[in-house]
């Protein structure tokens, strides 16, 4: 919607690798906001992801 918008912070990143396979799990606090006004919400996640090197590189 315009005028809103999000501030996205991160902290408690984990990498785990094991050869050319890396699994990573992060924290994040999101801040929603609309303009000219403070925060008015706030919401906790953690996001996990997997990335593999293939034979292209």
């Amino acid at each position: 919607m315009e005028g809103e918008g999000t501030q996205h912070v991160h902290g408690d990143v984990l990498v785990r690798l094991d050869g050319d396979r890396a699994e990573v799990t992060v924290g994040q606090l999101v801040y929603f906001y609309r303009d000219g006004e403070p925060p008015h919400r706030a919401a906790g996640l953690r996001l996990a992801c997997v990335t593999v090197r293939t034979p292209a590189g």
